[in-house]
């Protein structure tokens, strides 16, 4: 369904030197209250080094939850390192989309099998319910609901 940039790049670093030029071309992800963008540091790009692995991002002074990361890793190749990664959302927003989506649709099912037309699906009548808004009756009334004239 979705598809994930892949990333390769080849360097003639060792991963120890690229490790430490990320680390000091960037600043830590480490959230501030004292801070515009909401993180320290003023570098332009923001990363996440745990041991061969890395999450970087760019620092954003507006908010953007479906902005990109570039999550990849640091591998020894010969003569150099090799860098293999690929851009995706932030973890947390795909799981917290997934469920928002998921109540969304399951809410919008119940809705759609029990409109507020004062029908349930099929067609079978529950006017007088105290969940029905008043007038919602009204706007279909004139059509026949199961046989009704």
């Amino acid at each position: 369904m979705r598809t994930k940039l892949d990333v390769l790049l080849r360097t003639d670093l060792n991963p120890q030197e690229c490790l430490r030029r990320l680390q000091e071309a960037s600043d830590p992800g480490k959230r501030t209250l004292f801070s515009l963008s909401g993180y320290k540091g003023s570098k332009p790009v923001l990363a996440k080094i745990e041991g061969s692995e890395i999450k970087l991002w760019k620092r954003r002074y507006y908010r953007n939850d479906f902005a990109p990361y570039f999550f990849g890793t640091l591998s020894p190749a010969d003569r150099g390192t090799r860098i293999e990664g690929h851009f995706d959302m932030d973890p947390w927003v795909r799981i917290f989309m997934t469920i928002w989506l998921g109540v969304a649709i399951i809410g919008s099912v119940g809705l759609a099998c029990f409109a507020p037309d004062g029908t349930a699906s099929g067609g079978i009548p529950v006017r007088g319910s105290s969940a029905t808004p008043p007038g919602c009756n009204r706007v279909f009334s004139t059509s026949p609901v199961c046989g009704e004239p």
